[in-house]
């Protein structure tokens, strides 16, 4: 069987939490044993099609690659990411806006798209409550399939930080850098405390103002042994050894669906501290201690408990890849055997 992965936009251009997942797919598909044929997909790449076609991320120009597929008579399946909240308002105001784009400004590429695909995939089960509601997809047809942690996160060790940077512990922050992850009160509650923090991701364009005061906010962190490093790639072993070296993970995200941040943490087997946020609800983040403060004062006291007293929630093992990669060449397997028989 051969299978293509097509990530959202091209690898070259964009970096992000589902360029990760596809990378992270390919290569956790590849070490099957030799099961399977993997590429990614490459735009330039003069090939033969695949068997089936699996698209991580779904932005509206990508239904003419899928056009391409379905001429090329083969199956495909997508991974859809919604992250959105899953309260009913919420989810019916998305499906009216869906309706009125599709039906009557007939705006209806989208929807077919997801309509004719194979099996369409969500990490959560809230997302595919979402999907179901939202575009009437039947439930047979929606597979849930978490993100996955690399396996050198679940044996990581502090050697090469401390080896680099030394043996003090920290609160570990790792994301790129924008208002919605929070690092900035972050900072400032850690200064309060005179606690260090390793930030460990990017700039992102457009949010320079934000960046800019959190760096003048980690400055004054420096002090007490806090570091900000921003280019890391996820591949580095310095970032999983960063985990094994932290005391204390924080992550003050208002808007977010399976951060892998957190899985990493929680494969690290390291005390976590979140924002009470709609994804904490969901498994396996509900059994992470959360804090509601939105204030420096009160979200100080929670971390300085947190670091006292951290409390492990260990990852479960069906976040490793190899057996997310099981389940999605069951999911390849049985929608390339129904194309066949259609």
């Amino acid at each position: 069987m051969n299978v293509c992965i097509v990530p959202e936009y091209p690898i070259s251009l964009m970096t992000g939490g589902l360029q990760v997942q596809a990378v992270e797919t390919y290569k956790a598909l590849k070490e099957l044993d030799g099961e399977l044929q993997v590429s990614l997909f490459n735009w330039s790449e003069a090939s033969k099609p695949s068997d089936i076609y699996h698209f991580i991320g779904f932005p509206p120009y990508m239904y003419r690659v899928m056009e391409l597929v379905k001429f090329a008579k083969r199956p495909y399946v997508i991974t859809i990411l919604f992250g959105c909240e899953t309260n009913k308002l919420t989810l019916y105001l998305a499906t009216m806006r869906r309706w009125i784009k599709s039906e009557i400004l007939r705006l209806r590429s989208r929807q077919d798209a997801i309509l004719n695909a194979s099996a369409l995939i969500t990490i959560t089960q809230a997302d595919a409550n979402a999907l179901q509601m939202i575009h009437h997809i039947d439930k047979s047809k929606i597979h849930i399939v978490p993100n996955a942690v690399n396996e050198n996160y679940f044996n990581a060790t502090s050697d090469a930080w401390q080896k680099t940077f030394g043996t003090e512990q920290f609160i570990l922050c790792v994301g790129a850098i924008q208002p919605r992850k929070n690092q900035l009160l972050l900072l400032k509650a850690a200064n309060q405390l005179q606690l260090p923090v390793v930030l460990i991701g990017a700039e992102l364009p457009g949010w320079e103002d934000y960046a800019k005061k959190v760096e003048d906010e980690q400055k004054i962190n420096a002090a007490y042994g806090g570091r900000w490093i921003k280019n890391l790639t996820n591949e580095n072993p310095l970032l999983a050894s960063a985990y094994a070296s932290c005391r204390l993970f924080v992550l003050l995200s208002t808007d977010e669906t399976q951060p892998l941040s957190i899985l990493q943490a929680m494969a690290v087997k390291k005390p976590v501290l979140l924002l009470k946020a709609s994804y904490t609800n969901e498994p396996p983040f509900n059994q992470i201690p959360t804090t509601t403060a939105q204030n420096v004062q009160s979200l100080a006291m929670d971390i300085k408990r947190h670091w006292e007293r951290g409390v492990v929630v260990p990852l479960p093992e069906d976040y490793r890849w190899r057996n997310v990669a099981l389940k999605l060449k069951s999911i390849y397997e049985k929608a390339i055997n129904e194309y066949k028989s259609s």
